[in-house]
């Protein structure tokens, strides 16, 4: 706010607490100045919103720090998702035909619980929560707006369900750049990084977005060459383990037979007559 709002502030701020005091409450110029420097981040429309919201949600005086959880979106009032709403949304990505709406927030803390979801799942569930929640807090703090992403999934038509059902839900994914990625067949990741640039979206998310994706290829390529590597020494050892094998059966069916033709032939035995 301005300085010279202060009169107006100061009336709004008076009105409120003698509203909300049952006419007990005495202006004071030192804290009204200092409420006044707590808000000074803000607009006087912006205030006054915080003080109607204050007036219909709670029966006691406001605090600065009451109007600023409104304001900051503290309580949910910036529409972002709760941390247990948010890690309901990044499971759906476990199934690749899904097409996922889920904000910016959601989509870092998923880059690192996703790793550990395989192994741990409530260590996954964890680690989402606690980096979903550091996002959101450090987002407020820099004031930036809620921002849906659409995460594309294989199946053409569940993509243009996910997209109507988030606008429906009154979540920002419109636009002429989201419709035609929502109705296009998904590539995967090689096919993306190999597309001309005019073909892809140039936001600073999309550029990112390549960026990640670049990395996690290689990182699935070379899986996939130590992968082979190791399955091609395997076939190689199990090959020279069974031609061994074959040697050893070979050299005793040979001793055998040399064994069997150099053993004497048993004498006969003489039979036993009755003495003449």
């Amino acid at each position: 706010m301005r300085n010279d709002e202060l009169p107006a502030f100061t009336a709004l701020l008076d009105g409120t607490h003698r509203l909300l005091s049952r006419n007990q409450y005495e202006p004071n110029p030192t804290s009204t100045a200092l409420f006044f420097a707590a808000m000074r981040d803000y607009t006087l429309d912006q205030v006054r919103a915080a003080l109607d919201n204050h007036l219909r949600t709670s029966r006691f005086v406001p605090m600065p720090a009451d109007l600023l959880d409104f304001l900051r979106g503290d309580d949910g009032s910036d529409g972002r998702p709760g941390a247990e709403e948010a890690w309901a949304a990044a499971m759906l990505s476990r199934d690749e035909n899904e097409t996922v709406v889920w904000t910016e927030e959601t989509a870092k803390a998923w880059g690192v619980a996703a790793a550990l979801l395989q192994t741990d799942e409530v260590g996954a569930r964890m680690a989402f929560r606690e980096v979903y929640l550091r996002e959101v807090k450090k987002a407020r703090a820099q004031r930036r707006p809620l921002k849906w992403q659409v995460m594309l999934g294989h199946d053409q038509a569940r993509r243009a369900e996910a997209v109507r059902r988030a606008q429906a839900e009154g979540k920002a994914v419109e636009g002429p750049e989201l419709e035609a990625l929502a109705y296009t067949p998904a590539r995967g990741p090689v096919e993306l990084l190999e597309a001309p640039a005019s073909a892809q979206v140039q936001s600073p998310a999309a550029i990112e977005g390549r960026a990640k994706l670049r990395v996690l290829t290689e990182s699935m390529k070379a899986r996939i060459c130590a992968r082979e590597r190791s399955d091609a020494v395997g076939k190689e050892l199990t090959k020279e383990a069974a031609e061994r094998a074959a040697e050893r059966v070979a050299d005793y069916e040979a001793r055998r037979r040399t064994s069997a033709q150099q053993e004497p032939l048993p004498m006969p035995r003489k039979s036993r007559g009755v003495a003449a």
